[in-house]
């Protein structure tokens, strides 16, 4: 679909062109994150409570795994949190977690994503809806440090 047009020569008012030829410019955004992929169909695992862990919780998960959990998540209330320090992380409004630390009382505005690399692996995560909402939001910013790794991985 062609964006850009160009038209050789002045343009003059009152004569046809061909192709539009706007006196405005509209730009749209959107704030809201694609639909998250249908839980059935990634390797992460959503209980009856909404609660979500890593794959072959409690035991190890494997390398090279990946998910994404919506967005509307809410509040998230870390049970466990135990990946491989700096390689294997879950990455919430764009700071990444690993190691221990996991995204505490973080409330998502994108998507998480959980992705591990392809050595070492851990026991993993479990990751429910904080109880009682999300009062006093936290958005994972920088209040203090964390542990979270706010570079950007380019995924």
């Amino acid at each position: 679909v062609p964006t850009d047009y160009t038209i050789p020569g002045d343009i003059k008012p009152n004569l046809y062109y061909p192709l539009p030829i706007t006196r405005e410019t509209r730009t749209t955004t959107s704030t809201t994150p694609p639909p998250a992929p249908d839980p059935s169909t990634q390797p992460c695992d959503l209980d009856d409570q909404g609660c979500w862990t890593s794959p072959n919780f409690p035991e190890d998960y494997n390398n090279s795994q990946e998910c994404i959990i919506s967005y509307t998540f809410g509040k998230i209330d870390v049970i466990e949190f135990d990946t491989e320090p700096g390689y294997d992380f879950m990455r919430v409004n764009g700071r990444k977690y690993s190691g221990t630390v996991g995204p505490q009382g973080v409330v998502p505005v994108t998507h998480i994503h959980w992705i591990s690399d392809w050595s070492e692996t851990r026991k993993g995560w479990k990751i429910c809806p904080f109880p009682g909402g999300d009062d006093d939001e936290d958005d994972g910013g920088d209040d203090e440090d964390d542990g979270g790794d706010d570079e950007d991985d380019g995924g």
